[in-house]
């Protein structure tokens, strides 16, 4: 992945809402929540009708499928994730 392997941000913060949809999609709801929050965290992600339009919204509904407190648990171990090393961990695992 270009955008990982010169560190430029942006290219990772379009792609992570997108895999978070596909993982909805797959039915890896948790996963899904936990990389939207990283996502979101960042304002161009945060501030940005646009991904709010596109994902935000669908995977807030995806989330409300599941118990307040996880939610909070998933978004929370989210925001703490480090965007680099999960960028290589998505590499690794949609490369198998």
């Amino acid at each position: 992945m270009l955008a990982l392997e010169s560190g430029v941000v942006p290219p990772l913060l379009w792609a992570l809402p997108a895999t978070a949809l596909l993982l909805a999609d797959e039915g890896k709801i948790e996963r899904a929540v936990e990389l939207y929050a990283l996502a979101s965290r960042h304002p161009f992600v945060a501030n940005s009708r646009w991904f709010e339009d596109i994902a935000g919204k669908a995977l807030s509904e995806v989330a409300a499928t599941l118990p307040k407190n996880q939610i909070a648990v998933l978004q929370e171990r989210g925001r703490v994730r480090d965007l680099e090393a999960t960028a290589a961990e998505l590499l690794a695992e949609l490369s198998r």
